[in-house]
């Protein structure tokens, strides 16, 4: 017969599972949020296990002594090359709307050093346009050397401030970014205002305001598009699958866009 999982073992595996989560700034607690977690740094584990752990004998994957020992091993191995680091919540990222908003800038920008070109922003508005009520993003083109700015200011008024903004081939594209603030009064509309006028004194026929929040903006608006957290790590994810050879700047993107769902 074959060996039963000892009691003891399965509580061990978990716990050392929490202390590695908790290393990265998120501890596993009862909450929703704590078992995506685990969840999150148990598929981690079995991906770089892989083929190892996909042909274990499905008996041997309830947790026998063996089983747990080895994931343990694998585990350790996956710590040691860095594969669990996630240097976003490593350096306190957060929920920092401002330290978030200028992570996003570098990637959107198709100049970054991250070398994935315009591909996230492309298929940001790719998600986007494809939604109801994203259609008219779907106008927008940003091309491949579009110009990315943080904290712009359209006509040098400190007081309309925008968090990122995108000038592209015939756009200007705000994104207002939202973690836990609320919206400031009349904020939307005056953006929306401003994208226009920006993009008409550029010679560009649209501007569009991309609202980044969990939460949709309080008042509807023909150029106001709902952006979500999701949706960023969803483009995120889609443009780093693209590329054929893993890299360091596609960890990093992956992980940020790990951080990103963890915001929701």
């Amino acid at each position: 017969m074959k060996e039963v999982a000892k009691p003891g073992r399965l509580p061990a595996f978990l716990n050392a599972l929490r202390k590695a989560r908790a290393s990265q700034g998120t501890a596993v607690d009862e909450s929703g949020v704590g078992l995506r977690n685990l969840l999150t740094a148990i598929g981690r584990i079995r991906a770089v296990a892989s083929p190892e752990v996909a042909t274990t004998n499905p008996i041997e994957r309830r947790f026998s002594p063996d089983f747990l020992s080895r994931l343990h091993s694998i585990r350790q191995r996956a710590i040691n090359d860095g594969r669990l680091l996630n240097v976003w919540t490593i350096a306190g990222l957060k929920r920092d709307e401002v330290r978030t908003a200028k992570v996003l800038s570098w990637i959107l920008d198709c100049n970054g050093s991250h070398g994935f070109g315009p591909a996230v922003l492309h298929e940001l508005i790719g998600i986007l346009d494809r939604r109801p009520g994203g259609e008219v993003l779907g106008k927008a083109i940003p091309g491949a050397s579009y110009q990315s700015f943080v904290e712009y200011s359209p006509f040098g008024a400190q007081e309309n401030r925008v968090d990122l903004a995108i000038v592209g081939e015939n756009c200007v594209i705000f994104i207002e970014v939202k973690i836990d603030a609320g919206e400031g009064i009349n904020q939307i509309e005056r953006y929306a205002s401003l994208a226009h006028e920006r993009a008409l004194s550029l010679g560009k026929p649209h501007g569009f305001v991309l609202y980044l929040s969990q939460n949709p903006p309080s008042d509807s608006h023909d150029h106001v598009i709902r952006l979500r957290w999701r949706d960023v790590a969803k483009a995120i994810d889609r443009a780093t699958a693209a590329k054929s050879e893993r890299s360091v700047a596609t960890s990093v993107l992956d992980q940020f866009a790990a951080h990103l769902k963890s915001l929701h």
